[in-house]
């Protein structure tokens, strides 16, 4: 699992390689590996993330809640599986506490036309 560390900025944790027979080390220094993060990226993401879920209230739950996102038990099948899920959503939650952001409320991004059902 991907965690964002807050003292050294930066995303570390494993993941498994996209044949799933071994796992990748990672630790990822936002504005050191990669440009610093935007507010238009971040608002890129929460429309990625809604739609990994499939939308709906879990959709919306976790791109304006990074932080606070879980799914549910109960929660039937998704378009993503669960850890994919929960990779895209802690990496939302890290940008967002590396721009001084709230990732308990993040806005919501404005959706032209997109209909997700």
């Amino acid at each position: 699992m991907i965690k964002y560390n807050k003292e050294k900025r930066a995303f570390i944790g494993r993941i498994k390689s996209l044949d799933g027979e071994r796992w990748i080390a990672i630790e990822h220094k936002l504005g050191i590996d990669s440009s610093p993060p935007t507010m238009q990226e971040i608002n890129d993401l929460q429309i990625r993330i809604y739609t990994m879920i499939g939308g709906g209230m879990l959709g919306e739950f976790a791109m304006t809640q990074p932080a606070d996102f879980y799914i549910d038990l109960r929660v039937g099948r998704l378009p993503y599986p669960n850890r994919r899920i929960y990779h895209a959503v802690e990496i939302l939650r890290g940008l967002a506490l590396y721009l001084g952001l709230d990732p308990s409320r993040l806005k919501k991004p404005e959706f032209r036309g997109w209909w997700i059902t």
